[in-house]
């Protein structure tokens, strides 16, 4: 890897910390939003539907605007816009404000994202190494960060506004030191020909499958995230700390396999990894339900951390060499992540309501075989990886 692409390495790696730490210091305050707001679980819940709504609507045009100035511009903009509507999100006058402030927020960020990974394709092209996982475990550190560090405010007694001002404070200085150490603009400047000439095209049906393979993996993530402590809690009456480790558990593992994620699909092919994930997940989290209890739940949120943390890096990485080697004429990189990103998002919108209904008919411990079932999914749709291996 040359000097240029070590410097831009580094900036991008600041920038999926960055993405992450800012947003995960908002949402272990929730209990104290909720209260502000005097929102019941339910009201709560939709208005943090908005979040996901500010990151969908983002997609389409970020993908476009990356392609068009290039990856590193998008960074740098989203990061400055997101730091200056963080304080926003912690003002919270009433709920209307709370929204328009959350949406905001998430469109930068969503934004940023698109940036950030396009930018890692172009690194990984340059280099002709694998470098996403280590980036988006880099993201979950930021996001651990984050949960810490507003913790930490809110046993000191800071309160969220406060909080929000000397985090934007942080993110703003942390984009202008990322911004000389990424690529030139020109580096992933790319406007495919179809879209030059203004013409009608669909998007060949491998970025589909890719982003329904990360769909898959971001349905298991999230009810990792969401059922984990509520199954124990409810089912065999765990105690708080206890319902608490399937999380800790999940978390750990996520970030373990994304760090040992790019050697192992140098050594293996991104294909055969996804499908050892895709295994992982159907079989472990099947064989926990089984065995039930807490053992079984830390095993089988084990085997979700395990398998889906390194899907949606490899899904991005894909889709990016395969937008360069196969259709270059047809889409940019920043876009196919883009394609991707649309489908693969839709899982933190459906998942949760799938897994509420499912758990009212045949009770949560075996509506979390569905997570198993997303594991096939995985380990099928992995073979069109193997077109860039």
């Amino acid at each position: 890897m040359t000097r240029e692409l070590r410097r831009a390495w580094l900036g991008t790696a600041l920038s999926f910390f960055l993405n992450a730490v800012g947003w995960a210091s908002i949402v272990v305050r929730m209990p104290e939003i909720k209260h502000s707001l005097g929102a019941s679980n339910g009201v709560l819940g939709l208005l943090l539907l908005v979040s996901v709504g500010g990151s969908l609507s983002a997609l389409r045009p970020a993908g476009k605007w990356a392609a068009r100035f290039g990856s590193s511009p998008i960074m740098v903009v989203a990061g400055l816009c997101g730091a200056l509507v963080l304080p926003f999100v912690g003002w919270m006058p009433n709920a209307y404000a709370f929204v328009i402030a959350v949406f905001a927020f998430m469109f930068t960020s969503a934004s940023m994202d698109m940036g950030q990974n396009a930018q890692a394709v172009a690194i990984e092209h340059g280099s002709e190494r694998k470098i996403m996982g280590r980036l988006h475990g880099l993201w979950s550190i930021g996001g651990i960060t984050g949960g810490l560090l507003g913790g930490a405010f809110a046993a000191l007694g800071v309160s969220l506004l406060q909080q929000s001002f000397i985090m934007a404070l942080l993110i703003i200085v942390g984009v202008l030191v990322m911004r000389p150490l990424l690529l030139p603009a020109s580096a992933d400047r790319h406007e495919p020909e179809a879209q030059a000439t203004h013409t009608k095209h669909r998007y060949p049906l491998a970025f589909w499958i890719l982003g329904l393979v990360g769909l898959c993996a971001g349905l298991g993530e999230g009810a990792a995230g969401d059922w984990g402590a509520v199954l124990l809690h409810d089912q065999w009456q765990a105690s708080k700390f206890v319902a608490s480790l399937p999380y800790i558990v999940f978390q750990t593992a996520m970030v373990t396999g994304r760090f040992s994620s790019d050697a192992l699909s140098e050594r293996l092919g991104r294909s055969v990894v996804l499908r050892w994930c895709g295994a992982i997940t159907a079989v472990g989290l099947t064989a926990g339900l089984l065995i039930g209890d807490v053992l079984g739940v830390l095993i089988g949120w084990l085997s979700i951390g395990i398998g889906v943390s390194v899907v949606i890096p490899m899904v991005f990485s894909a889709a990016g060499a395969l937008a360069l080697k196969r259709y270059s004429a047809v889409i940019a990189p920043s876009q196919a992540v883009a394609v991707v990103s649309g489908v693969m998002y839709s899982a933190f919108l459906l998942g949760p309501p799938l897994i509420g209904f499912l758990a009212d008919a045949v009770t949560l411990r075996w509506a979390m075989l569905l997570v198993s079932v997303m594991g096939l999914g995985i380990f099928f749709g992995a073979g069109v990886v193997k077109q860039v291996d």
